[in-house]
Parts: C-alpha cells; sequence; structure tokens
C-alpha cells in the first residue's frame, strides 16, 4: 500500500507516526521545528487521512506499510517517533527492523494492552446517518450533543471525508472510516524483556 505523507526540510530522515484516528498533520508544528536539521516524513497509516482504505488492519500489517514507506523513499535508517498507536507501531517496527532505527522516541504508549475505553465516545459516529447532514459543521453540533469531549469529536470528524466525490440530491455524500474501529487490536505481541533489550542496543548509537 502506498501511504500519503507530507514532507519538510533536509537532512537525516525523521519520521512521525500518528495516533488512533490521527493524521499526518498531527506533528506539523513539530516536524516544521525539525525541518531545519533533518527530513521530516509524516506519513498517513492505512485507513487514516488521505491513505487508502483496506479491510485488514493490525500492527503487523501496518508494519509492513512502513518498511515499504522506508523503501520507496529510500530511508535507509531514520529517527522514527511515534504517539499512542503510532507509538506501538513504533516498537514493533523497530523490534522487527533494529537496523531501519537510529532513535525510537514512544509517546503517550506503554507496552501493554489497552482496553477501547473510548468506544461510547465513538459509537454515535459509527451509526450517522450522513445523508442527513450537509458539512462536516452540521455533524460536529449533531455530535457535540452526545459527546462531552470536543477533542474526540475533532477526531472523528477529520476521519469523515467526500465519498468518491459524488453527491447525493445535489450534496456531497459523506462517509467515516468505520474500518479502523471495526477491525483494530490494541494488543502487541512483544516482551518487556525483548524491548529492553532493544533499548539496550539501542544506546549504542550517537547522539541524533
Amino acid at each position: 500500500m502506498e501511504l500519503f505523507f507530507r514532507k519538510m526540510g533536509k537532512g537525516k530522515p525523521f519520521v512521525f507516526l500518528h495516533g488512533l484516528l490521527g493524521a499526518s498533520d498531527t506533528f506539523f508544528n513539530a516536524g516544521r521545528h525539525l525541518a531545519g536539521n533533518f527530513s521530516v516524513y509524516m506519513p498517513d497509516m492505512r485507513n487514516h487521512g488521505r491513505s487508502p482504505h483496506h479491510p485488514v488492519m493490525n500492527y503487523e500489517i501496518m508494519c509492513e506499510d512502513l518498511l515499504n514507506f522506508f523503501e520507496q523513499h529510500k530511508i535507509e535508517q531514520a529517527v522514527l517517533a511515534g504517539h499512542s498507536m503510532g507509538g506501538k507501531l513504533a516498537m514493533l517496527f523497530a523490534l522487527k527492523y533494529p537496523e531501519k532505527v537510529k532513535k525510537l522516541i514512544v509517546i503517550d504508549i506503554a507496552l501493554k494492552a489497552y482496553p477501547l475505553k473510548n468506544i461510547n465516545y465513538i459509537t454515535p459516529a459509527m451509526g450517522l446517518n450522513f445523508e442527513a447532514f450537509n458539512s462536516r459543521t452540521e455533524i460536529r453540533n449533531y455530535l457535540s450533543d452526545k459527546i462531552a469531549d470536543f477533542r474526540i469529536i475533532d477526531l472523528l470528524i477529520k476521519n469523515i471525508t467526500w465519498k468518491n466525490n459524488k453527491k447525493w440530491d445535489g450534496k456531497p455524500i459523506l462517509t467515516f472510516s468505520t474500518i479502523i474501529l471495526k477491525t483494530f487490536s490494541w494488543k502487541l505481541k512483544a516482551t518487556t524483556a525483548s524491548m529492553f533489550r532493544l533499548c539496550f542496543s539501542m544506546e549504542k548509537n550517537q547522539s541524533i
């Protein structure tokens, strides 16, 4: 799968991986600050942002997507930073392909299985009748009556797109990427010992 990505700057590669329901623009400001010293890559993971959608969604397949991304852009080794879901993906990638990772930065996630505690927030969005809305603003107002946390609403809104640029009765057809929620597991099969060995070996690397 060919992932959509944003790139800025010149220098050694630095790859940012966003979290669940996020997108490549999550780290835009951080990337802008690093662009003076690095070639900063910010891909959209599958079923996120502008990257293709696919019914298969798990860490193993996303790891292969990331390997293909490295190969497509001739990235031999990079500083790899991941947030939440992206952090677990970064850990798995570093375990499978340690030679590809110069430094590993894991943000806001640990090496354990997490419950989908926000599923009650997400459920209202999965049942939306998009034909009843004309814009994302209307959807946002509707969800604000059902979801108290506007941060969750904003993440959900980012995953609503126009469906193949088609229209229904003269207005755009909206669709939501429910593939993410129906098929994705938060579990990552990696032991603490294996991560310790990885971190110990990476200490031998020079500074960024």
